[in-house]
């Protein structure tokens, strides 16, 4: 028995753009929206449900935008489930889409690296490693190391699924992400929060950009979740609301990003 025997594995199928580049900040990473909700669709769907307990049927020249629009804002609000917003993403890094695919209520499609040849694949550098010169020394010799090893298994033979456990997680890939209108409020009130990974954070405001940009009419609904309280402490607009263990001042640029002005801490973090 050999282990390089597989049926398909000397297929090559090559990944589009695998060009080598390190790309730092954000460059080449991007965002298109394939589905949303109109205005109509989406006055229509919260002006029926919002009655749908009282049992009648409410006709399409019957719309109430106030207590559609107060779907938005709280209530029995599960309607938002039936509105799908989608986007197609791509030069984001592997570990990004390690933390996309835990939101439960979504579905995605993204690009196999079983299959897929990623040749001299594209990484992204991290912020904080991009502002260090010995720190991207580092980074970039890891990188080309790993893809040597990539290149020189697939040339052996080996198959794909196998050489591709040499790769990064800066890896970049390409995702669709299919989500409930309800779910992509919670993830950008959870994700876009500046204490969390800066290239997720970096996505989370690409993807409300394109939102927006089809849907002005849902800008005012997308916020963090910190952007959604009341006053905090001293006059403060907001309260903080990260659950991490970090510090937030210094991390975080909100004027609101106050140590005691948190909602949650942790009693057994070590500050």
């Amino acid at each position: 028995m050999t282990t390089m025997s597989r049926k398909g594995s000397n297929v090559f199928n090559e990944a589009p753009d695998q060009q080598g580049r390190n790309d730092e900040y954000y460059a080449n990473l991007e965002v298109h929206i394939l589905q949303y909700p109109t205005r109509e669709q989406f006055l229509k769907l919260m002006s029926k449900a919002s009655v749908a307990v009282r049992g009648n049927i409410v006709g399409d020249e019957e719309i109430d935008e106030v207590m559609a629009d107060d779907m938005l804002r709280g209530g029995l609000n599960q309607s938002l489930e039936w509105m799908q917003v989608i986007f197609e993403v791509g030069g984001v890094s592997r570990g990004v889409t390690h933390q996309l695919v835990r939101t439960r209520k979504a579905s995605f499609a993204q690009q196999s690296m079983r299959y897929a040849n990623m040749g001299t694949f594209n990484a992204r550098v991290p912020v904080r490693i991009s502002k260090s010169p010995e720190a991207l020394r580092i980074w970039r010799k890891a990188i080309e190391a790993s893809r040597q090893a990539y290149q020189e298994l697939t040339n052996m033979g080996v198959p794909m699924e196998d050489a591709r456990t040499v790769c990064p997680i800066a890896t970049q890939t390409y995702i669709i992400c299919s989500y409930p209108l309800s779910e992509f409020l919670a993830l950008y009130s959870y994700r876009a929060c500046q204490m969390f990974y800066p290239e997720m954070v970096a996505l989370m405001g690409l993807m409300k950009a394109e939102l927006i940009r089809v849907c002005p009419w849902l800008e005012e609904h997308i916020k963090i979740s910190c952007e959604k309280t009341g006053p905090g402490i001293n006059g403060l607009p907001h309260k903080c609301m990260y659950q991490g263990f970090e510090m937030v001042q210094g991390n975080c640029t909100f004027e609101w990003a106050v140590e005691d002005n948190r909602v949650y801490k942790s009693r057994k973090v070590d500050r």
